[in-house]
């Protein structure tokens, strides 16, 4: 993401599985980095948020199908 400089991404079917904290930090690089994920359930893939906490003021209710 270092060119680009997003604020807020969402990855939508990520076929990705478990805790993903590392592998955002390697790719955004950046310590200001939230997510949040909604996991994979039977065909449907992961749903992943990611935003810059300097930008995007959030807070995560629930997360569910």
């Amino acid at each position: 993401m270092g060119d680009w400089k997003p604020d807020i991404i969402c990855l939508q079917e990520t076929k990705l599985e478990g805790d993903l904290t590392g592998q955002v930090m390697q790719i955004w690089g950046d310590t200001w980095i939230k997510m949040a994920c909604l996991e994979a359930n039977g065909t449907r893939g992961q749903i992943m948020m990611l935003w810059d906490s300097r930008m995007w003021k959030t807070e995560v209710l629930e997360i569910g199908t």
